[in-house]
């Protein structure tokens, strides 16, 4: 379970699930909860390349907010130095991670433990958008003949095909890159300003990344590229950047201060409640196998803005190692527009503990707004279902989660193609 019981009966006595649950529903159409597709956004099919991109009625591109609670490693989240790189299937020629890679990390969403009513409504309501925009499609693919293979924005958490959808996947934003990127990259040498320069003759960009290397950690800040050797599992033949370089991605902590990259693996480490804004796409390609078109749908993540940490096991990364070697896989151990507005201001209320040894919530001094009794029928159910349910469901998801790996890495394939 990614957070214990104490911790999840804590966000209900506090207050915090209702306070987010009351800011999301106030958010009105920025929160996709409560957007309606059709009417708040709707497809449009890009000209030049055949994908769906979402927009408003103005035209600007839709922009969305999402609550949830990061998911398990086995449920599909991946938050470690390699991203989601596909390097080949087992046989095939290794393909190292270089500049030409497209890699993103991937947070899986789940509804958290003792969710109120309403924040359960609200989580539900997100994957209702998200399947009526799949369900439009499908008519429409019904109507016309078409036979499509599918990558889903929702899925269950152990990937088998037989129960309800009800994790909700997001990308985050490429987890390397450099500034050259769309100039012509390092094969072209570009005009530089002059004010650029310093005394000394060096570029301050150039000073500004020399000071960086040379101390221990670098300054965070938006826009920052650093060294990719600050990831715990950055290294060996696995990776072959030249240019790239690790980026600051616009995810932030309790205090809304930027969260490091090479901290990604803490700050968002299962059971971590966190707010997302986000824009939806789909992507239109042929599947290699089957020969028919293939429809990717994917939530692009960015923002990210933690919630409340979680107090379940760290995320360890592990050094990546070539295909038909030891398993690098990481292991558990004991914005612009309405939405961003929203997303900016949302503000979870909290205090210390009287220990003052965490960022945890104590109960409020009034009847909890009236929620006690489902309080109390919360915890006992929480209580009574964890231990029985979790050995039954493990050996399932192994199983299941092999297999869904498997197609996911496939499909990452033919997106990096």
């Amino acid at each position: 379970m990614p957070i214990s019981a104490t911790l999840a009966q804590e966000r209900f006595s506090s207050g915090i699930y209702q306070d987010a649950a009351d800011q999301l529903k106030s958010m009105g159409k920025a929160s996709l909860a409560v957007a309606e597709y059709g009417t708040d956004f709707r497809r449009i099919i890009e000209g030049w390349s055949g994908n769906y991109a979402y927009k408003e009625d103005t035209g600007a591109d839709f922009r969305t907010n999402i609550i949830g609670q990061v998911a398990p490693l086995s449920s599909g989240t991946i938050i470690v130095a390699k991203g989601n790189h596909y390097a080949g299937r087992a046989g095939d020629p290794f393909r190292p991670m270089d500049d030409d890679s497209k890699v993103k990390d991937v947070l899986v969403l789940e509804l958290p433990p003792l969710a109120p009513n309403l924040l359960n409504a609200l989580f539900y309501n997100q994957i209702g958008s998200l399947n009526a925009v799949r369900e439009s499609d499908e008519e429409e693919e019904t109507r016309d003949g078409i036979k499509v293979s599918v990558r889903d924005w929702v899925r269950n958490a152990a990937g088998d095909e037989n129960s309800a959808k009800d994790h909700i996947v997001l990308h985050m934003l490429a987890k390397y890159g450099n500034l050259n990127k769309g100039k012509g990259g390092s094969k072209r040498v570009t005009k530089r300003t002059i004010s650029d320069f310093t005394e000394n003759g060096i570029s301050s960009s150039t000073a500004s990344s020399a000071s960086e290397s040379a101390g221990d950690e670098p300054l965070v800040r938006s826009g920052a590229f650093y060294d990719p050797h600050l990831n715990p599992d950055f290294g060996g033949s696995y990776f072959n950047l030249v240019n790239n370089k690790l980026v600051q991605l616009d995810v932030r902590g309790l205090e809304n201060e930027l969260i490091a990259p090479w901290m990604f693996a803490d700050a968002l480490k299962p059971g971590t409640l966190v707010l997302v804004n986000c824009s939806l796409h789909c992507y239109i390609m042929k599947d290699m196998k089957e020969g028919i078109p293939r429809k990717v749908y994917q939530i692009n993540a960015h923002s990210v803005r933690v919630l409340d940490e979680s107090d379940g096991d760290a995320i360890v990364p592990m050094m990546p190692t070539v295909p038909n070697q030891a398993d690098p896989s990481p292991k558990e151990v004991s914005p612009a527009g309405p939405a961003s507005d929203a997303f900016a201001s949302f503000s979870i209320k909290r205090r210390k503990l009287n220990s003052g040894a965490t960022k945890r919530y104590l109960p409020k001094d009034d009847n909890n707004g009236g929620r006690t009794d489902e309080k109390e029928g919360a915890g006992r159910a929480l209580a009574s279902n964890t231990e029985s349910s979790v050995a039954s469901k493990k050996t399932l998801k192994r199983k299941d989660g092999l297999k869904q790996k498997k197609k996911d890495d496939e499909e990452d394939e033919a997106m990096q193609q």
